[in-house]
């Protein structure tokens, strides 16, 4: 909220040793939407011979070699309490025993891992670009596997096995309620999970926090809100909206083995408003026609969607995060 912020980078190797940080590194601006968090663009003013790769005439740590981690802290009134204030130390955290620390102060932001180095000769800066850990499950693959059983006990299965350095997250349901026989072949962990939660139903959700936990449940968006934002107070911009535009009243899905159609009661050939759906890893036809059933639960609705400003200094904006529900009131 309001007061001073201090946001630190800090650099781990691919093991998880912190190599140091990056104190010239600019206020980080980055995008949260439903399937996590896009990737991150920092610019370092920087020479040549000076980057900190490995090599460097400068013989640092080597903080800006590919595959290495990037952690983003946030500092500010509330995180930091008088028993940790020393531990900001400029424009960086430290969590070095030099501080007597075991771990960075403040909460963490975003996470992810740096792929693609620019340096420019002419600015005398280099421009990186670090991955957010949702790119882990699109990179992820499954060779063969064939499951039958509960959706969100299939997709902890997945995660569990093929993951990588992902990790379940134990606010999951352990069950979803919705059955299924689904054969991945030669897919993406991402594509895999993506299917399971449209088997789920409505609501549903998956993505990747920025600690690296799949989040793999419905949202409660009836329920009480995470958030609650006065319009005018602690956010202004404020726009809703709603549209037809991607309603559908019919889905067909084609399953492994033929295909099955969910229609709506108010379908009419004159406004077909179809749907297709290719889903040859379901080799049974009653999870294809639950698929089918769910799709459509979740087309053929109307829904208000929103989008607006949320002020610094009147709302603790880093505790919004993926997969939250926020409620607008006006006063």
């Amino acid at each position: 909220m309001a007061g001073t912020k201090t946001y630190s980078y800090l650099v781990y190797s691919p093991a998880g040793t912190l190599l140091g940080a990056w104190p010239d590194a600019p206020k980080p601006q980055f995008g949260l939407r439903n399937e996590g968090y896009d990737s991150l663009n920092v610019r370092l003013p920087r020479q040549i011979g000076a980057l900190d790769l490995p090599g460097d005439a400068s013989e640092g740590p080597g903080t800006l070699a590919h595959g290495n981690r990037l952690d983003i802290y946030i500092a500010d009134a509330d995180t930091v309490t008088a028993t940790n204030t020393a531990a900001v130390y400029g424009a960086a955290v430290y969590g070095s025993s030099a501080y007597g620390l075991t771990a960075p102060v403040g909460r963490l932001v975003w996470r992810g891992t740096l792929m693609q180095v620019t340096a420019s000769i002419d600015e005398a800066v280099v421009d990186l670009l670090v991955t957010p850990l949702i790119y882990r499950l699109n990179e992820a693959k499954i060779d063969y596997v064939s499951l039958t059983g509960d959706v969100a006990v299939i997709a902890k299965l997945l995660v569990e096995r093929y993951g990588g350095g992902l990790t379940w997250d134990a606010a999951n349901p352990t069950t979803a309620g919705v059955t299924a026989t689904v054969t991945f072949r030669l897919q993406y962990l991402a594509d895999a999970l993506g299917t399971l939660r449209d088997l789920a139903g409505v609501n549903w959700q998956c993505f990747v926090t920025p600690a690296g936990k799949v989040r793999f449940y419905a949202a409660d968006v009836d329920g009480t809100p995470t958030h609650r934002l006065v319009a005018g107070l602690h956010a202004n911009r404020v726009k809703l909206v709603t549209s037809a535009i991607n309603r559908r009243k019919r889905v067909t899905v084609g399953w492994a083995n033929g295909t099955v159609t969910a229609t709506a009661a108010d379908w009419t050939a004159t406004d077909p408003s179809d749907l297709i759906v290719s889903a040859d890893q379901i080799t049974d036809e009653s999870t294809a026609q639950a698929l089918a059933d769910a799709t459509l639960a979740e087309r053929d609705r109307l829904v208000w969607r929103g989008t607006c400003t949320v002020l610094d200094g009147a709302y603790d904006i880093e505790s919004i995060a993926v997969g939250d529900t926020v409620r607008i009131y006006t006063p």
